[in-house]
Formats: structure tokens, C-alpha cells, sequence
């Protein structure tokens, strides 16, 4: 061994460099985070419908709903994918 180099000076020097990320990383992110927000975007949504419908349907089935919350229930039914009954409403 050579005085003033050390063995693991050595093992050191021979680790390759660990990328930081860049251009690839920040595309791959903003894409995660696009889909994420669409998704977060959907569940609201269909959140949104399923209270809207149990708030409204019991108005509809008594006949003491206006025509815009009859609209607004069958715009409901129709996000939920539940068309029979929004075609009833319609």
C-alpha cells in the first residue's frame, strides 16, 4: 500500500455516478400527477351523483319535486351509469 492513498480512497472513486434524474424524471411526474387528478377528478364526481340522488330521489318518488330537480336527478342517474331510471325521469 502507497502512503497517503488509502484502500477505500480507491473503491470510491470507482462508484459510478447516481443520475439525479432530469428531463425523464419530470415528464414521468407530471403524467402521474395528471392521472392522479383525473381519477381524484372521477371519484368526486361520482361522489357528487350518489349525493345527489339520495337527496333528491325521495323528493321525485313523493311528486313534490320541481321539473329542474327531476333534470337534475336524471343528469345524476346518468353519471352513475343508471340509465333505465334516468330515461324514466326524462
Amino acid at each position: 500500500m502507497h502512503r497517503g492513498v488509502s484502500r477505500t480512497s480507491n473503491l470510491i472513486s470507482d462508484v459510478p455516478a447516481v443520475p439525479t434524474g432530469g428531463t425523464e424524471m419530470r415528464a414521468c411526474n407530471a403524467i402521474v400527477t395528471t392521472i392522479f387528478l383525473l381519477i381524484a377528478a372521477a371519484a368526486l364526481a361520482q361522489n357528487d351523483a350518489t349525493s345527489t340522488i339520495a337527496s333528491l330521489d325521495p323528493t321525485v318518488n313523493h311528486g313534490t319535486a320541481t321539473h329542474d330537480q327531476q333534470l337534475d336527478l336524471a343528469r345524476a342517474y346518468m353519471s352513475v351509469g343508471r340509465y333505465h331510471e334516468a330515461g324514466k325521469l326524462a
